[in-house]
C-alpha cells in the first residue's frame, strides 16, 4: 500500500488536533481484521503509526488504514454476488457510505464507532477508510457478564431507531439479510452432519450444536412469520467481540 507523504500528515494533524504539526517519520503493519479474502470486501487493513513535531515536542499518533474493495471474489461454484446493488449485502460501498453521511456520528444506545478522519476513494474500485486506532481492552474471552451487558446496548442501539424515519428510509441500507442467509445455507443443511466429518466447513460444530441447528431449521417457516410481525428497525448484524470491543460503549467499561 502506498501512502502519498500530504495524505499521512494531514490524517496525523486531524488526529493530534493541531494544524500546522509536521510529519517526522511514519510506517506500516498489516494487521488482521475485516471481511477479507475470496469472499469479502476488504483489500486490507494496516495500522499506520508515526511522529509529529508540535510546538510541545514529538507526538506519537496511529490510525487504521481499511481499505474497500470491488474486485470481483471467487465463490468457488456459486455466481459471483451482485456488489453496486445498495440493497444487498454485499454492496462494497456501504461502510464508506455509512461513515461519510455522518450516521455513524450518532448510533444511539450507548454505543460510539470509531471515528473516521478521511475517506479517500482510489482510482478503478478501491476506498481507503482512515480510522480512529482504538485500543482492545478487556479479556479475549468475554465473561457472562459482559455479554449481557453488550446485549443490553445492543438492544438500546435497536430501539433507538425505531421512530427515526430517516434513518430507516436510508438508501444504502440492506434488507431482507435473514432471507438472503436462508437460501445460502439451504444448500449446506442436508450436508451438516455427513459433511462435516468428510472436511466440510462447518465439521468444528459438535453433534450436539448440529442437532440445534437442524431443530431451528425446521422451525425456520415459523420464525420467519413471527420476524415479519416486529417493527423494523437498524440492526448491526455481525455484532460479535471483536468488533464490539473496538466500540467505545458511553459509561461503561
Amino acid at each position: 500500500m502506498e501512502l502519498e507523504r500530504s495524505v499521512v500528515e494531514d490524517v496525523a494533524r486531524r488526529i493530534i488536533g493541531d494544524a500546522g504539526a509536521r510529519l517526522e517519520h511514519w510506517s506500516i503493519e498489516p494487521i488482521g481484521g475485516g471481511a477479507s479474502g475470496e469472499i469479502g470486501f476488504t483489500a486490507g487493513v494496516q495500522r499506520v503509526r508515526g511522529v509529529a513535531r508540535t510546538p510541545s515536542g514529538p507526538t506519537d499518533w496511529s490510525v487504521i488504514v481499511k481499505v474497500l474493495t470491488n474486485a470481483p471474489v471467487n465463490v468457488g461454484s456459486l455466481a459471483p454476488p451482485p456488489r453496486d446493488d445498495p440493497r444487498t449485502i454485499q454492496f462494497w460501498r456501504r461502510e464508506a457510505e455509512a461513515y461519510a453521511s455522518g450516521r455513524l456520528d450518532h448510533l444511539g444506545g450507548g454505543l460510539v464507532a470509531p471515528r473516521c478522519w478521511r475517506i479517500d476513494e482510489g482510482r478503478g474500485s478501491e476506498i481507503a477508510l482512515w480510522l480512529e486506532d482504538l485500543p482492545d481492552e478487556g479479556p479475549t474471552v468475554w465473561s457472562q457478564e459482559r455479554l449481557a451487558l453488550a446485549a443490553y446496548h445492543l438492544g438500546q442501539f435497536n430501539a433507538s431507531a425505531l421512530d427515526d424515519t430517516g434513518a430507516l428510509g436510508w438508501p444504502s441500507l440492506t434488507r431482507g439479510r435473514v432471507e438472503g442467509w436462508i437460501a445460502e445455507a439451504e444448500p449446506w443443511m442436508s450436508r451438516i452432519h455427513d459433511g462435516r466429518r468428510e472436511g466440510f466447513e462447518m465439521r468444528w460444530l459438535s453433534d450436539g450444536s448440529a442437532d440445534r441447528i437442524e431443530r431451528q431449521w425446521r422451525q425456520r417457516d415459523h420464525l420467519m412469520a413471527v420476524l415479519e410481525r416486529l417493527p423494523v428497525t437498524l440492526c448491526h448484524h455481525d455484532a460479535h467481540r471483536r468488533i464490539l470491543g473496538s466500540m467505545l460503549v458511553a459509561g461503561q467499561d
